[in-house]
């Protein structure tokens, strides 16, 4: 039995809506017209004074979990927000709740995101209490249990370019190594990242490293963008600053990582191209 603090009690709001779609599996196999919407009621968590529910790192209680956890929480998956897992644990704990949440491959993906934030000293640990990991049952059979570090572990090979917080530049590189990319008709979500190692880097600005592990789009709303027809070898102009700049609006989104020579470990970028 773990105590959790009386002190940090808060009183959110819960308040009814109903929100109606047809799933997903219907919009995969392209035939939404023959299947009859669903309404579903949702009960949507709010801040005291109305404001939206966010979660707070430095709480006492982690989630770790993938999309059924963010079902009713984020918006583009079609089932409405601030309902999720971790809303509703907030409310009924009547706690803050601290996420790490990333769509699919819950048995790895959320691993590492807290492999990251540990990785790079920002220990997402350092006041948690309780920690809760959601997963489907598949993946006790099928998901990926592969070793994550859990330890900040200075990374011998200081090449690998990363932009400051909050700054953004400019650089030309050359596609090493690209991570898997998604079928538009058969991925379970509309969203994906997709990672790419760059090499051979060249900038107006002062570089500290010759080669990047980046993210970009590969796909949104099931149609695919430029990124998906990255191939090895060809030369890219991007424009790339921290991935910790756009964790909050992109960390839950399905990516692609690169698992050759451990670059799934690099700290990334996020990176989007810039035309001549």
């Amino acid at each position: 039995m773990v105590a959790l603090s009386k002190e940090n009690r808060v009183r959110y709001a819960s308040k009814e809506a109903s929100v109606r779609n047809t799933g997903d599996l219907a919009e995969m196999l392209e035939i939404p017209t023959l299947f009859t919407a669903q309404t579903v009621q949702t009960a949507v968590v709010e801040n005291p004074g109305g404001k939206p529910w966010r979660a707070v790192h430095s709480a006492e209680v982690l989630l770790l979990g993938d999309s059924f956890a963010n079902i009713y929480h984020e918006e583009n998956l079609g089932w409405g927000m601030g309902a999720g897992l971790a809303e509703r644990l907030a409310y009924h704990l009547r706690l803050p709740v601290d996420t790490l949440i990333r769509n699919d491959d819950g048995a790895f993906s959320t691993r590492l995101l807290l492999s990251e934030e540990i990785g790079q000293g920002s220990d997402r640990l350092a006041t948690t209490r309780v920690l809760i990991w959601e997963f489907t049952a598949r993946e006790l059979s099928v998901g990926d249990w592969r070793s994550v570090p859990m330890a900040h572990v200075a990374q011998g090979d200081s090449s690998f370019v990363v932009p400051p917080r909050g700054t953004a530049f400019v650089v030309e590189g050359t596609v090493a190594a690209l991570a898997d990319l998604p079928n538009p008709r058969t991925a379970p979500y509309a969203n994906y990242i997709v990672g790419m190692h760059l090499v051979d880097l060249a900038s107006d600005h002062a570089l500290d490293g010759n080669q990047a592990l980046v993210f970009t789009w590969a796909m949104r709303d099931r149609r695919l963008t430029a990124g998906a027809h990255y191939r090895i070898g060809q030369r890219l102009r991007l424009k790339i600053r921290p991935w910790a700049d756009v964790t909050e609006e992109l960390g839950s989104t399905n990516r692609g990582e690169i698992f050759q020579d451990n670059l799934f470990l690099r700290t990334p970028c996020w990176g989007e191209e810039v035309k001549p």
